[in-house]
C-alpha cells in the first residue's frame, strides 16, 4: 500500500518520494514570483512628469549704474562705452528709454547741455531723447552664455556748455519679440 501521510488515506505516488513536496512548493513560488502582480494585492499606473520651463530674460546691468564721460573741453567728442549683458530663452529685443527731448541737466544749475547726448550700438546710431524709446539690439534666444550688447555713448561739448556736472536718467528695458 502506499504511504500513510495524509491521515490514513494514501498519499499519490509523486508526494511519497522524498523532496518532491518541497521541490513542487519551490516550482509554485518561482511561478507566482515570474508572473505579472494582479490581483487584489497589487495595482498599476502609469503617471506623466510635466517640466514647466518659464519664459526668462536677465539684464546684467545694476539698477542705479552711472556711466560717465568725463572732463570734455569745448570743440572735443568724448565716449563711454557700457557693455550690457543680455541672457534670454526667448526672441529679444533691447529697448533704451529717455523722455523725448530730454538732454542731460545740470543739478546746480538746471541748464542743460548744449548738444544732445549720442549712442552707437554697432551700425545703430541716433541721440538720447530723439525719440521716448529706441531699438538698440535684438537676438535669438542666448543660451547660458548670454550675448553681450555694447553702447557707446558720446557727447561733444561746445563753449555754450557751462562747466559743471549734468545727468539724465536712461532706462534700458529688456523684453520678449513681438
Amino acid at each position: 500500500m502506499g504511504d500513510m501521510r495524509s491521515g490514513g488515506r494514501p498519499a499519490p505516488g509523486w508526494l511519497s518520494q522524498p523532496g518532491a513536496v518541497a521541490a513542487a512548493a519551490a516550482a509554485a513560488f518561482a511561478l507566482m514570483a515570474a508572473a505579472p502582480a494582479q490581483g487584489a494585492g497589487a495595482a498599476a499606473s502609469a503617471v506623466t512628469l510635466q517640466v514647466l520651463v518659464a519664459e526668462a530674460l536677465e539684464l546684467g546691468v545694476p539698477s542705479g549704474l552711472t556711466v560717465s564721460i568725463t572732463n570734455v573741453a569745448p570743440g572735443r567728442t568724448l565716449e563711454q562705452k557700457l557693455d550690457i549683458p543680455v541672457k534670454a530663452n526667448v526672441p529679444w529685443i533691447l529697448k533704451l528709454q529717455a523722455a523725448e527731448g530730454a538732454r542731460p541737466r545740470s543739478a546746480a544749475t538746471s541748464e542743460t547741455t548744449a548738444n544732445p547726448v549720442g549712442f552707437r550700438v554697432g551700425a545703430t546710431s541716433g541721440y538720447l531723447g530723439e525719440v521716448a524709446e529706441q531699438e538698440l539690439a535684438r537676438g535669438a534666444p542666448t543660451g547660458e552664455a548670454g550675448q553681450p550688447v555694447s553702447v557707446v555713448f558720446e557727447y561733444a561739448a561746445t563753449f555754450d556748455d557751462e562747466p559743471g556736472t549734468y545727468a539724465m536718467t536712461l532706462t534700458l528695458v529688456l523684453a520678449r519679440q513681438i
